[in-house]
């Protein structure tokens, strides 16, 4: 289901928006502002996506899976050209169902399993391991104190073989 278009005005920002573009991805910031400010629900004409800007729209898109669907969450924006199309259909390459793109019953259940694993707490107690550097040894919690220390990282190479 397509969502119904709304007519907004689209500020200077909003109508030279380019997802891609270098100004966007170094400083997207001001665009998202324009984006909330003078066009919340605004279709990108240079992709078919739609951008949601505003907290009780997202809100809105994220708990009404019967009207906005999932299903292509994760198709290619920019369309594969065939020769890797290929190259992916013989090594049997697929994108496997997830929580980002199934709207069929699956995805109720499949949320049910995530969620336990994947809430705002676990999340939050993640945080302070996520944020440590990656040459730190961080032991993974409930680690039996008579044991050595499991570690969540290893330290970074100082090089890289030829060829990576």
């Amino acid at each position: 289901m397509t969502p119904p278009a709304l007519d907004l005005p689209a500020s200077a920002a909003v109508s030279r928006l380019d997802l891609f573009g270098d100004g966007f991805i170094r400083e997207p910031f001001p665009c998202l502002d324009a984006l909330r400010t003078d066009a919340p629900v605004h279709q990108d004409p240079g992709t078919p996506l739609w951008l949601v800007s505003r907290y009780d729209d997202i809100r809105r898109v994220l708990l009404d899976p019967a009207a906005f669907r999932p299903d292509n969450a994760q198709a290619a924006v920019t369309p594969l050209p065939v020769g890797v199309l290929r190259v992916l259909a013989r090594a049997g390459f697929r994108l496997p169902p997830s929580l980002a793109n199934i709207g069929a019953d699956s995805h109720h259940g499949l949320r049910r399993v995530v969620t336990r694993f994947f809430n705002a707490q676990r999340v939050a107690a993640a945080v302070p391991v996520i944020e440590r550097p990656p040459n730190s040894s961080t032991p993974l919690s409930g680690a039996s104190t008579r044991q050595a220390p499991v570690t969540c990282s290893r330290p970074m190479p100082r090089s890289f073989p030829a060829g990576c």
